[in-house]
């Protein structure tokens, strides 16, 4: 339970890093009018994939398909009605966007629950959040998406350097933190907790978003160069490896001819 509750903290300060520092290079929209038709794709995905997530790995009851259709089209009729007669029943925009927000967390955490590092979801960008950004503040798609690709894909460098280091410790499988059933221990989260304060440390001490809004939007195909170069080197290192390396099987002999390292021993310790 305890461990259920850091993980889900932890993607609350991930998600709500990622978002403060985006805030700070673009304001809030006064309205979000214009951009309705991001919070339809937004509700979408959010009911879609609690739904597709839940029969993914829960016990799934026929009645459960036709309640989640009758959410979805409640909601969407909801959302019509009250735009309609937005006059009379306006909801405040800030208590929308905490809800939203609340929701996206814990999906999101649901995620990292099952992956501790997923590359698809970084090459998504969270699936919610390039929506959710564009809903709330002055900017276009694709520096949402940018922004949160570049992100997340740094985050996922961070986290790799963890996974290395407790599969050698714990003599476990890199795959073990990649798929479904991922091992988790304390320590992971916490990691990521320290890493999340850096960014903050970093943020607050070098202004990133003074010059990272220059980039995001004068200089969008360099940021994309620079995104896709991350994704690329993240993406190696989560598929040339999906072992652990065993340390008796490295073996260095000294003697009069020379210094003999038995690499085949090394290697075939790789398991592919």
């Amino acid at each position: 339970m305890w461990m259920v509750l850091l993980y889900g903290l932890a993607t609350f300060m991930e998600t709500g890093v990622g978002v403060w520092m985006f805030g700070r290079m673009f304001p809030e929209r006064k309205s979000s009018s214009e951009y309705r038709w991001a919070k339809m794709i937004l509700l979408t995905l959010l009911i879609l994939t609690t739904y597709t997530m839940h029969r993914a790995y829960g016990q799934e009851y026929i009645y459960e398909k036709f309640f989640f259709i009758v959410v979805y089209a409640g909601v969407m009729i909801s959302d019509a009605i009250l735009y309609k007669y937005r006059d009379f029943f306006r909801i405040n925009k800030k208590t929308e966007k905490i809800i939203l927000f609340s929701y996206i967390s814990i999906m999101l955490t649901w995620q990292y629950w099952v992956s501790y590092v997923s590359f698809g979801i970084i090459a998504i960008a969270n699936l919610y959040l390039p929506f959710f950004l564009l809903l709330f503040y002055k900017c276009d798609f694709v520096q949402a998406y940018l922004w949160e690709v570049l992100y997340l894909v740094n985050i996922g460098l961070a986290k790799i350097l963890y996974i290395y280091i407790i599969g050698m410790i714990k003599h476990r499988r890199i795959e073990n933190f990649l798929f479904s059933k991922s091992v988790h221990f304390y320590a992971g989260v916490v990691y990521l907790l320290i890493i999340y304060v850096l960014f903050l440390i970093i943020q607050k001490n070098f202004c990133v978003e003074k010059w990272l809004k220059d980039l995001l939007t004068d200089c969008k195909k360099m940021i994309l160069f620079v995104a896709l170069s991350e994704c690329s080197i993240l993406y190696f290192l989560l598929t040339m490896n999906w072992g652990y390396i065993e340390n008796r099987e490295l073996i260095i002999s000294f003697g009069p001819e020379s210094v003999k390292l038995k690499a085949s021993q090394f290697f075939k310790s790789l398991y592919f």
